[in-house]
């Protein structure tokens, strides 16, 4: 019996959320970066559950990283 090793490859997708428009630390526009966040989320819609990640804006000029609140996702249609 031959035994095939196989690597699983995980993929950390961050919720789509409209980032804010300006850093809330160095108010630098343009600078955020959405990424991935530590927190699972379950999206259910008509085409079925998708388990995502949070999201988290990292502002690219003064490093801040702050995690999306609920607001941002109220306001991203969620």
């Amino acid at each position: 019996m031959q035994r095939e090793n196989y690597f699983q490859k995980v993929l950390h997708i961050s919720i789509l959320c409209f980032k804010p428009e300006k850093c809330s630390n160095c108010d630098g526009q343009e600078q955020l970066e959405i990424l991935p966040g530590d927190e699972n989320i379950a999206v259910v819609n008509k085409d079925g559950r998708f388990d995502l990640k949070s999201a988290k804006f990292f502002c690219s000029y003064c490093k801040l990283v702050t995690k999306a609140s609920i607001i941002d996702y109220i306001c991203s249609g969620y």
